[in-house]
């Protein structure tokens, strides 16, 4: 005989899938366009928008609401070639346009960082930054390892565009909303909407 489900077992499963559900649209919503010059790289992961190209049939045209996940295999600056096993698909090479950086994920923001640091300080190695709140939770910055932020390289919470996420950078760094990585959101989100204010898309 199976085991009768208690109302304190089923509610703490509602809670559960609301959490998931809430996790899922605040990730849906941490993306910036792939045609930002210098953004995309081997490996970044993006969504791919309109239906799936099969290989030796030419570009599917961009249309409906057709988006799913993938990842770059080569990049130009106009076009990328991408793979993904989505709907039986593998490889293609789409416009940029069609394509956007994914930021629920821990490499597509460690690719948004790294591109924000060579828009900051060409010179600066691959690799070298990480995006972290600081300051008491006053300013996101970049990070070089153990050797402090780099200069020029903070965003104030108190900016226009960054105000109203103050109240959540401030909390505990234990409390979410988190991604599925456990990462916090709003840290996310900022990454996002400085990558955008950088790129002149905000």
């Amino acid at each position: 005989m199976g085991r009768v489900v208690g109302m304190t077992d089923e509610s703490q499963l509602l809670a559960d899938v609301d959490e998931r559900i809430a996790q899922r649209k605040q990730a849906d919503a941490l993306f910036v366009p792939g045609d930002i010059p210098g953004l995309l790289r081997r490996c970044s992961p993006v969504r791919v928008h309109g239906p799936p190209r099969r290989p030796g049939y030419g570009d599917a045209p961009a249309t409906g609401g057709w988006h799913y996940p993938a990842v770059v295999l080569w990049c130009g600056d106009e076009r990328a070639e991408v793979h993904s096993s989505v709907h039986g698909w593998a490889c293609g090479r789409f416009d940029r346009t069609r394509l956007e950086l994914d930021l629920s994920t821990p490499t597509g923001r460690a690719h948004a960082a790294w591109w924000l640091l060579k828009l900051k300080h060409p010179p600066a190695p691959d690799g070298a930054a990480r995006w972290v709140v600081g300051g008491y939770e006053t300013h996101w910055s970049l990070h070089e390892g153990e050797a402090g932020h780099w200069r020029d390289c903070s965003w104030p919470v108190s900016l226009d565009w960054l105000a109203d996420l103050e109240e959540q950078a401030a909390g505990d760094l234990g409390f979410g909303p988190f991604l599925e990585d456990g990462s916090r959101w709003v840290d996310a989100e900022a990454l996002r909407r400085v990558v955008l204010h950088e790129a002149g898309r905000l």
